[in-house]
């Protein structure tokens, strides 16, 4: 039996094995509508009420499952040594931003700045990542130093440049009338797109975020276009983190990877 999540629940007689692919997907939850489960819990019970082997496949496991494994010994851990597709192998470059100069555009560093330029001359893709949208994602009051926060939960208000105005990601709250003497704190998807422009003008960039993808069928427009070769760069939140196989791509750019530490779950 081949399903999504709710198949874990079809009664199977003679069931001897479950494996749950991308078993780190957040959509093996459901929270809405009932019943509420997590199809990896539930997983877990099957396997141990039949008595048969639990398989949870990933190249991102969950911090939980790896904790699991390691220290309680509840999995197995085991490790795919080689690719099942030969080819190079990834080169992986963690960089220390504190070691970067302050100046304009300086999140996006220097390092990853002089790689961009190297794939844009031999004519290859890149992929960039940052799990923020908009321009600033803070926005203080020079005059007497306050933060703007959103009315209704207290969220910090994202300025957004396009659209000129300041919202809140939490509860959808806009505020369109600027004060004017704010300082812009942060960076987000927006502000990359923009210094990108600025330093490749000639370059064309595709966005993905929620700002830019309201409209019908967008995402997948656009990331065909990108597939197609019709752009050079993709710069977008997290909804580009899904395993694209790009054959031109040869870069991608994590900015600001310490972010998602931070992240609730």
């Amino acid at each position: 039996l081949l399903g999504v999540r709710s198949s874990i629940f079809v009664p199977m007689d003679n069931l001897g094995i479950i494996i749950i692919d991308e078993a780190h997907e957040a959509s093996y939850k459901q929270s809405e509508p009932e019943p509420r489960y997590h199809t990896l819990k539930v997983a877990e019970l099957l396997a141990k009420m039949t008595h048969i082997p639990l398989v949870l496949g990933s190249a991102t496991p969950l911090v939980e499952t790896t904790w699991q494994a390691r220290e309680k010994g509840s999995y197995k851990e085991l490790f795919l040594k080689e690719k099942a597709l030969t080819q190079d192998s990834t080169k992986l470059i963690l960089y220390d931003m504190r070691q970067e100069s302050r100046h304009e555009g300086y999140f996006i560093g220097d390092l990853l700045l002089k790689k961009i330029e190297d794939r844009l001359l031999k004519k290859e893709q890149i992929i960039l990542f940052l799990n923020r949208r908009g321009y600033a994602t803070v926005v203080q009051c020079q005059s007497c130093g306050e933060l703007l926060t959103c009315p209704h939960c207290s969220s910090h208000l994202t300025y957004h440049q396009g659209k000129a105005s300041l919202s809140c990601h939490s509860v959808s709250y806009t505020h369109l009338t600027l004060p004017t003497i704010l300082d812009y704190k942060g960076y987000g998807t927006e502000q990359v797109e923009y210094y990108l422009k600025k330093w490749f003008p000639e370059t064309k960039i595709c966005r993905l975020d929620y700002d830019t993808t309201r409209e019908k069928d967008a995402f997948s427009r656009k990331l065909s276009s990108f597939f197609t070769g019709e752009y050079s760069i993709l710069l977008g939140t997290q909804m580009i983190a899904k395993g694209l196989d790009v054959e031109n791509v040869t870069l991608v750019g994590v900015i600001n990877a310490d972010i998602g530490l931070g992240a609730l779950d």
